[in-house]
Formats: C-alpha cells, structure tokens, sequence
C-alpha cells in the first residue's frame, strides 16, 4: 500500500487514469501460502486481506483506514469496478528473496499509455526495521479511534498513554477513556 500510495501522489494518479495495474509479490504475501487471499473483496473484513482492494483504496482514497474498510465503502461500485482492474501475482524473483521479505513491484496502466512502476520496501512500514513515527502513530490512533472518541478525548488518552510508565495507576488512562 505504501508503494502505491507514494506512486499516485508522486504522479497526481486520478482513479479515472487508472486503466490496470499488476502487482507483483511473493508467495508470503499472497494466497494461498500468504495473508492476502482475497482476489476480490465483498466485505471490509475480507478487504484487509485482499490486494486488490488495498490498491483501490489508496488510488481512490489515498489511505486504507477504518473508513474505507467498511462494508459501505468495499461493496461501493467505484471501488468493485476498481478491484476488478487491478491483478496480483506472485513473482518468482520476488519470492527467491525469501519469506522474510515482504516485497512488490506495481505497475499502474494509465490511460495515457504511460506505465508508472514502483517498488516497495523490503522492509514494511511498522515493522521492527522500519517503525512509523510519532505522527504517524497518532494518525492511526486518531482514524481507529474517530467513531468512538471526541477529539479531545482522543487527545487527551494519546497523552496519558504517553505518561503510562511513569504513572503509579492506570486509572488516569482507563478513566479518560471511558468518558462519554
């Protein structure tokens, strides 16, 4: 997702220039061997673990949160239109590198006639050797939490998590967040 979240805001990618785009991963990462098994997904949980879904929703919404794996969002024919363009394969190059790495080349088809290519990390965003910032955790904080949690409320949980070693009870934590 990151590799194709760099490529459509590098290039201004818009969803209509999308003409297909292939996908090329290891068998880690696809099914049936790998988590992402779904070739097309018809539900937001099954979206989490579908590709073509995940390079639908950062062409067209430039993110994967908690909105774009609902079910409203998933069954939406822009997105199954979408889904339908966009084709995963395993790449015996790619799998040669071995199981501990989790790597894919995106080729996006424009209807231009140009051909955009880009490659991930071997390295995941939020693993051990590539862990997301400060910012990028409160972002993730902040979508998880946005149907449940005022603002301020999230703000202020953030904070108290922050001070949890230092504090002699959970309580302050446990209290802010269960305000309603």
């Amino acid at each position: 997702m990151d590799a194709m979240l760099a490529l459509v805001t590098e290039h201004d990618i818009q969803p209509d220039e999308v003409e297909y785009v292939r996908v090329a991963t290891g068998s880690n990462v696809l099914g049936p061997r790998g988590p992402l098994r779904h070739k097309k997904a018809q539900t937001g949980l099954q979206a989490k673990f579908c590709v073509p879904f995940q390079m639908a929703s950062m062409i067209m919404r430039r993110k994967a949160g908690v909105m774009e794996f609902r079910d409203e969002f998933v069954q939406s024919r822009a997105v199954q239109e979408m889904m339908d363009r966009v084709e995963a394969v395993v790449d015996p190059g790619i799998d040669a590198l071995g199981r501990d790495k989790i790597v894919s080349v995106i080729d996006v088809h424009l209807s231009d006639g140009r051909t955009i290519r880009g490659r991930s990390s071997e390295h995941y965003r939020g693993g051990p050797h590539s862990p997301l910032s400060r910012e990028e955790l409160v972002g993730k904080f902040n979508d998880a939490t946005q149907r449940v949690l005022a603002q301020d409320q999230a703000r202020k949980l953030i904070q108290a998590i922050e001070l949890l070693e230092r504090l002699d009870s959970i309580r302050p934590v446990v209290d802010i967040a269960t305000i309603h």
